[in-house]
């Protein structure tokens, strides 16, 4: 076991040393050039070095890819590639649909004003801040269930509640700060474009509804969760939206080129 491991630590070692490199490489040849090529190039990087790790952690395991090849027939071999060919052309179809939404952005950028940011004197008066509260919560309710979702998702099982209450009068206190005026609505702003503006909003919906079912008591929810360590939990969550901020950057990146 622990020599399996030594070879795992030493392949991450080298795929990470090969991402910062290849990742080097390509923004020297193509990084002010063309960001559809440097996207492409460092994404199919991610995956050969992804994959070439996948094989090294399974390649001790000779016993199940022996009965693996042993029962992949010659009809399974047609099925596979059968389904190799349809993910192709769905593949194409995808890179048609991202082709449409950017000539849609390249539209929408020559009609709208990005430097347009009025400031005002924020009204602070009491009946402005209980408009506020309620006008804050009521228009922004993702973002007020975001903060305390992402504490009680990685939260020890014994203070899940307190962390609960707590960050949740947390994010009121953002909402109403950035509710009084258009200035201070910038932070609001950030928040729905980071956590909850395409791909990156199906992760936050899928952490608020986890969290929702661990304070519920759903069983099977809150054993994995608990079960899981608190650094595990963390990082996937972290890894999953620079995941999808780097598909984001990239797409918005190539929609700019374009224009």
């Amino acid at each position: 076991m622990q020599t399996a491991n030594k070879h795992l630590v030493v392949s991450q070692l080298v795929g990470l040393s090969v991402l910062i490199g290849g990742g080097a490489a390509i923004w020297q040849l193509w990084g002010k050039k063309s960001a559809l090529k440097v996207f492409a190039v460092s994404f199919a990087l991610l995956v050969l070095v992804i994959g070439l790790l996948w094989w090294t952690s399974t390649a001790t395991s000779e016993s199940g890819g022996r009965i693996l090849s042993a029962r992949l027939s010659d009809p399974d071999r047609r099925l596979v590639s059968h389904r190799a060919a349809g993910a192709a052309v769905r593949l194409v179809h995808v890179s048609q649909s991202l082709q449409r939404f950017a000539d849609m952005i390249q539209a929408a950028l020559k009609s709208t004003d990005l430097l347009h940011s009025p400031r005002d004197a924020p009204d602070v008066s009491g009946v402005r801040l209980w408009s506020a509260l309620v006008n804050g919560v009521a228009n922004h309710l993702l973002q007020f269930l975001l903060l305390p979702a992402f504490m009680v998702f990685i939260a020890p099982a014994t203070f899940e509640y307190w962390l609960a209450f707590g960050f949740a009068g947390v994010s009121i206190v953002l909402l109403v700060y950035g509710s009084l005026s258009n200035r201070w609505g910038q932070m609001l702003m950030y928040v729905d474009r980071w956590f909850l503006v395409g791909t990156p909003l199906v992760i936050s919906i899928l952490v608020i509804v986890i969290a929702l079912a661990r304070l519920m008591g759903v069983q099977y929810v809150a054993t994995v969760i608990d079960a899981t360590p608190i650094g595990v939990l963390f990082i996937l969550v972290i890894m999953l939206y620079a995941a999808v901020w780097f598909l984001e950057y990239w797409i918005n990146r190539w929609s700019a080129n374009s224009c």
